[in-house]
């Protein structure tokens, strides 16, 4: 590997740490910088994921998640972050593993949902058969 792909690629690494640190992911760090063994995720500190990242302008997306699947332990979300220059950073994962988020997030949102319609009615009888609605 070239030295400035080398280069590239840690400072994508570091990059992608330091936005984690800033959304709150305290933990968030460069896998590599403590072992280098193979398997380790480029960036560590979100729980449950595996990060491969990759900072060039021709990525090689599915070579890169088929990567993160084989290197990822059991249970562990493989997904790619990828950005080219002067680009934002978008994400890559399996569908499945897309649609399982999804549902997820809806949940939550249906959740979220119930409870505004419960703090609209008080103690909960605009859910009742034949109560008001809240609307």
């Amino acid at each position: 590997m070239p030295l400035n792909s080398r280069a590239k690629g840690k400072a994508g690494e570091l990059e992608i740490s330091a936005n984690l640190r800033q959304r709150g992911y305290t933990a968030a760090r460069r896998g590599q910088q403590f072992s280098g063994c193979n398997g380790d995720a480029d960036v560590v500190g979100l729980p449950g994921v595996h990060l491969e990242i990759k900072r060039t302008e021709a990525p090689r997306l599915r070579v890169a998640l088929a990567q993160a699947q084989q290197d990822s332990a059991e249970g562990e979300l493989p997904v790619v972050l990828q950005r080219g220059n002067r680009q934002p950073w978008v994400a890559f994962l399996d569908l499945d593993d897309f649609l399982t988020i999804y549902a997820g997030w809806a949940a939550h949102e249906a959740l979220v949902e119930v409870q505004d319609i419960l703090g609209q009615c008080g103690d909960g009888s605009c859910l009742s058969p034949g109560g008001d609605s809240g609307q």
